[in-house]
């Protein structure tokens, strides 16, 4: 992904992946508890995953489990582990033009460099700051 989004493609993917979300009615402002979500802390979930995944090296752990283990360490919780993995999802979406992705599968593939994870949950704590707890 990294080599596919340069900076003016950015705002573009953003906006598309905003648009996937309304379309799906994926409003993005309650967490999985009911409870109202925040951007900014489903983007320090997401850049704390990514800071355990270069600290360890990456496939290992995935993106699911740096989620999971960052959540542990106090970066997170499950509200914020799953509208990461709704905007991750999101994004994947709107650069590949599937109507499902799943952010794990996307992670495993066969060739996937870290490169493209980076910039994925990039991209994806950007989103969050701009839509998560606001609405798309």
């Amino acid at each position: 992904m990294a080599a596919e989004v340069a900076v003016a493609g950015r705002e573009a993917l953003l906006a598309a992946a905003a648009g996937i979300a309304r379309g799906d009615r994926k409003n993005l402002l309650f967490g999985a508890s009911g409870e109202r979500l925040v951007g900014e802390d489903v983007a320090g979930h997401l850049e704390a995953a990514l800071a355990l995944m270069e600290s360890r090296g990456w496939p290992h752990p995935t993106i699911y489990d740096a989620l999971e283990e960052s959540a542990l360490d106090g970066a997170g919780d499950w509200d914020s582990r799953c509208a990461a993995r709704d905007v991750m999802e999101l994004l994947i979406r709107a650069q590949s033009g599937a109507s499902y992705a799943d952010y794990e599968a996307w992670n495993l593939r066969r060739g996937r460099r870290f490169e493209d994870v980076a910039a994925l949950m990039l991209l994806a704590a950007a989103f969050a700051r701009r839509y998560v707890g606001r609405g798309v």
